[in-house]
């Protein structure tokens, strides 16, 4: 008697495991879902069953993936099975309750020995646009294999079926790594986060530059200030002497006052005082040039392209300008010295004229 209630007991036990089976296989469900996270289909699917779903903390990240799936009149085991397809995620059922773990990560490596090479294709886009990202690198750092995507975003390689770590690196986007669990031919869509941690930098310069007062080469402009600071012969500051001391000048006689600029001749310089060509420009024998430095307000010498209102010279133009400003008190300004002496005057007549009067003797 006691064996025949101990009989029945467990028949009762396997009767209710086989019929909880059953039950999962028998029990059919439609859910269609588009792009929505794992985690929105499972809740879904606890309202349309009887089932409750347990899962971990560690598995919380996986669920928050984005999946497709249309089932219409399906058992549940092979909804779980579409759905969890494709992630680390695997799934128990026991009784009416469903509890979703992480695979075991130490199966793979045995099952990769003896596995069949499948292709995996896949796409890589902004996750901000949706623009396909050419050129990022793909590494599987199992198989010590990776590719890169094309012009579109699209990548392809051939792997072994098992569970692998799939590694996405580029400019930009830092590096983003994902589980992947091949079993048969593959496509997959990844969505990579910008990883720009700075904001774009603009440098703006608005101090004009001091050391650059013209974009002309070649040109070479003194004040009489810088030209009296020179040296002078016999104490008598010259122009045509200061500019003899500039790079690319030379001396045509030793004490003259004519200059060659970078191996021309001396006929070859156009000379001009306020526009008015200078024909002769030495003074006392050559020594000295005619103009007098107490009426000159500065030089310009041009060593390359020359202003197109000059004409054509072969080597350069020294362009003389006297001074032009205004003063309504009489002032003057005079030397004596062992060569030559020299006056200026200058004064107002009106407030709109002003005249100035210069004259040397050698």
């Amino acid at each position: 008697m006691k064996f025949c209630k101990l009989k029945t007991f467990l028949l009762t036990i396997l009767f209710a495991s086989i019929s909880t089976g059953i039950l999962a296989q028998t029990n059919k469900l439609s859910i269609h879902k588009k792009e929505t996270p794992i985690i929105q289909v499972l809740n879904e699917l606890e309202k349309k069953s009887n089932y409750v779903f347990f899962f971990s903390d560690d598995v919380k990240t996986e669920l928050t993936r984005r999946v497709t799936i249309s089932a219409t009149e399906k058992p549940l085991k092979q909804i779980l099975d579409e759905i969890l397809n494709r992630t680390t995620l695997t799934y128990k059922i026991n009784d009416r309750q469903v509890t979703i773990n992480r695979r075991d990560e130490k199966m793979p490596a045995k099952q990769n020995r003896v596995a069949k090479n499948v292709r995996f294709k896949g796409s890589v886009k902004d996750a901000e646009n949706s623009m396909p990202l050419m050129n990022v690198n793909i590494y599987i750092p199992e198989l010590g294999i990776g590719t890169s995507t094309d012009e579109n975003g699209l990548f392809s390689i051939v792997l072994p079926t098992g569970n692998y770590s799939c590694r996405m690196s580029y400019i930009g986007y830092g590096t983003h790594t994902e589980k992947i669990n091949i079993r048969q031919e593959t496509q997959q869509e990844f969505m990579l986060q910008s990883d720009t941690k700075l904001d774009e930098v603009v440098v703006l310069a608005n101090k004009k530059d001091e050391n650059v007062s013209r974009t002309n080469m070649g040109v070479e402009k003194l004040t009489m200030n810088e030209i009296k600071r020179m040296p002078a012969l016999m104490g008598e500051v010259d122009v045509i002497k200061a500019i003899q001391l500039l790079p690319g000048v030379q001396a045509t006689a030793e004490g003259g006052s004519g200059y060659s600029v970078r191996g021309g001749s001396a006929d070859q310089n156009l000379i001009v005082l306020d526009n008015a060509t200078v024909y002769n420009a030495s003074h006392m024998f050559g020594f000295f040039s005619v103009f007098n430095n107490d009426v000159v307000d500065n030089v310009e010498l041009y060593k390359g392209d020359l202003p197109m209102k000059y004409g054509g010279r072969l080597s350069s133009l020294l362009d003389v300008q006297l001074k032009d400003t205004y003063t309504d008190k009489l002032k003057g300004s005079g030397g004596i010295g062992l060569i030559s002496s020299r006056l200026m005057l200058e004064g107002s007549m009106g407030e709109r004229t002003n005249w100035m009067v210069g004259g040397r003797r050698s």
